[in-house]
């Protein structure tokens, strides 16, 4: 149906409306991005085609167009354009809350453009109603060649995701280098001879292992949680890097936990809370100060680790908010939502979360309340759209937190490299670690 024909003046009033924006103070590439964000939400091809590439000729990047569906997980948006298109999103919807998201557009933008902004936003579903509904399902987009490994997540395609997820395959003689390290770990261990498999809960899993120096006394604390994919891996390891902490007077913790698949994420998360707890409980009798408790995770346990800076759990343990006094996280992974859009990594294949369970087991999306001094670390030679852009994105919404971040990029490390970083007493990663766990690195 002709309708601009049909109905020219009305139509040639509607366009009129459209070309007054152009005279907006509101920015015309968060204008296109809210066009373009309305077309797919009422599903018009023709407005998608059309606005994808008037946001193209605004230099706005391929990838931030390609992501605008998952916006609110994605780092590449700016605050102000989360808030224009939160607010497009709700009175698309007509949402109930529109009132309390209106207040939020005043932290950046006048009066004057929110108005544009909520006609803008009328007008464009105005457009998308009267093409959907007249042009009787004709779809004037050019015809494209269906993509076998389409974009799914922050710009990346599924095969990207899992390739990047499951990195340590394209580590050469990963197996080997793993048994070696455990062989390594294990004699260091049995000449350490920690305080060996302490229970910290009721389950066989749950034991720690404690390494002192002898008569030590008020000393700070490192509890460490092993990597792994939160299917494998065990507290052995940490022996390495913990006779270096001993000869630093630092006493250090490493802990086992559930894995998956014979646990949820949420029970994984549960036995670290319950370590950290039975840590600062018991460890004055092993010569440890239980108000310089720090945390340490690598890859998995650098997720694991984090979550013990998330809020709302401290009270079910008896435990203050600030139990935890830094963080040092390495080549982990802070959004969960990563592996439920690459369903084939071997985590995801254990783990078998919704995206609701991802979201709410994310330490990027729960940060503390309160500043705590946190180091974010990957390696130079990890998959660039995985580690470098999650430590990145977590660092950066923990110091919007409040937080006092050191972010570091170990050179030349893949994530092999990164399990014994900490025994690189020369190195960046271990002198600020040693400067935290002094109290030389504060909130």
């Amino acid at each position: 149906m002709d309708y601009a024909t049909i109905s020219k003046e009305t139509i040639s009033c509607l366009e009129q409306c459209t070309a007054s924006l152009n005279n907006s103070p509101l920015s015309q590439s968060v204008r296109v991005l809210v066009e373009l964000r309305i077309s797919q939400m009422n599903g018009c091809a023709y407005c998608c085609s059309l606005h994808s590439e008037e946001a193209r000729k605004l230099n706005i990047p391929q990838e931030k167009i390609d992501v605008l569906p998952g916006w609110q997980v994605s780092s590449l948006f700016k605050d102000e354009e989360r808030a224009a298109l939160q607010w497009c999103e709700s009175v698309t919807r007509l949402d109930k809350d529109l009132e309390k998201i209106r207040k939020q557009l005043f932290h950046y933008y006048t009066e004057r453009q929110i108005v544009d902004l909520t006609c803008c936003i009328a007008i464009m579903n105005a457009w998308n109603r009267i093409a959907i509904s007249l042009e009787e399902g004709v779809d004037r987009r050019p015809v494209l060649p269906e993509n076998p490994d389409p974009i799914v997540y922050k710009g990346m395609t599924v095969n990207q995701l899992t390739e990047a997820c499951d990195d340590y395959k394209a580590i050469p003689n990963f197996d080997v280098l793993l048994q070696e390290n455990r062989e390594r770990a294990q004699t260091v261990k049995a000449r350490l001879n920690p305080i060996h498999n302490v229970a910290y809960g009721t389950e066989i899993i749950q034991k720690l292992d404690i390494y002192a120096p002898e008569n030590a006394k008020n000393m700070p604390v490192l509890i460490s949680i092993h990597g792994g994919g939160w299917t494998m891996g065990s507290k052995n390891p940490w022996a390495i890097p913990a006779e270096i902490l001993m000869s630093k007077g630092i006493i250090s913790v490493s802990i086992d936990h559930g894995l998956a698949p014979q646990y949820r994420m949420d029970d994984i998360i549960a036995h670290v809370r319950h370590a950290v707890a039975w840590v600062y409980k018991n460890i004055a009798q092993y010569g440890g100060d239980p108000n310089c408790l720090y945390i340490y995770g690598m890859s998995a346990g650098a997720h694991l680790a984090s979550t013990t800076l998330m809020t709302s759990w401290h009270k079910d343990f008896d435990l203050p908010e600030d139990v935890i006094k830094g963080l040092v996280a390495m080549s982990g992974i802070y959004d969960l939502c990563t592996l439920v859009y690459a369903p084939q990594t071997d985590s995801q294949k254990a783990l078998q979360m919704t995206l609701e369970e991802s979201r709410r087991d994310s330490p990027f999306y729960h940060l503390p309340q309160h500043s705590i001094p946190s180091i974010i670390a990957y390696g130079e030679k990890e998959p660039l759209i995985l580690y470098h852009l999650e430590a990145t994105n977590y660092a950066q919404k923990l110091q919007k937190a409040g937080c006092n971040v050191s972010l570091i990029e170990v050179p030349g490390a893949n994530h092999f490299d990164m399990i014994n970083e900490l025994t690189n007493t020369q190195g960046q990663l271990f002198k600020a670690v040693e400067d935290m766990l002094n109290g030389r690195m504060h909130g």
